[in-house]
């Protein structure tokens, strides 16, 4: 729980000077920050426990159309960088697509491939 004898961060604020608030100010945010991702990282784990559960859970043919249908959503029908294989946009004419011309450049840092969006040769 919290302190009975936190400061009021208002009282706290009049009487002390500026840059000393601005510091506390910036460790609080700092902690907070870190409760905020301990807590994420905790709830992630919660389900990936609960996945792998659930996955235990099923018998080997049901694994393996699951582990088909992952290979097909995300191998076959997601549009990917020939080079690399970041997925992109498949909007076209739109604000995440591209417009008029299908070449395209890929967005991964590092990769920067240049190729067709509707044949995809690099």
């Amino acid at each position: 729980g919290a302190c009975a004898h936190a400061y009021n961060v208002t009282v706290l604020a009049r009487h002390v000077p500026r840059e000393v608030f601005a510091q506390f100010w910036r460790a609080r945010k700092q902690l907070d920050e870190q409760k905020i991702a301990a807590e994420l990282k905790r709830g992630v784990q919660l389900r990936i426990e609960q996945a792998a559960k659930a996955l235990m859970q099923l018998s080997e043919a049901e694994r393996r159309l699951r582990a088909v249908r992952s290979h097909i959503c995300e191998r076959i029908l997601t549009l990917a960088c020939p080079r690399c294989g970041a997925a992109f946009a498949e909007l076209l004419d739109g604000d995440m697509g591209f417009t008029g011309c299908c070449a395209l450049k890929c967005a991964r840092p590092g990769c920067a491939a240049g190729f067709c969006a509707y044949c995809l040769e690099d």
